[in-house]
């Protein structure tokens, strides 16, 4: 038996991908605000995604993309 996953699962992977894939310095900041603001994942769903992956890859990377996309949350 197949399992699938709910759309929030799935969106909330997309947006870990796309935050992976910014901390590992493979793509710009412009490019992961682009998907993750258009992914649809609420503001609670996306600070989830960020503090599980707050020892990932670059700290200030982290810092940027945090405070770009909540500026109220530093």
């Amino acid at each position: 038996m197949i399992q699938t996953r709910s759309l929030n699962q799935a969106v909330t992977r997309y947006v870990r991908n796309c935050a992976r894939t910014y901390l590992e310095g493979e793509q710009s900041l412009k490019w992961a605000m682009g998907c993750i603001t258009h992914s649809g994942l609420s503001l609670q769903g996306v600070e989830t995604v960020l503090d599980d992956l707050r020892g990932y890859g670059n700290p200030r990377a982290w810092q940027a993309l945090n405070e770009a996309l909540n500026p109220s949350r530093q």
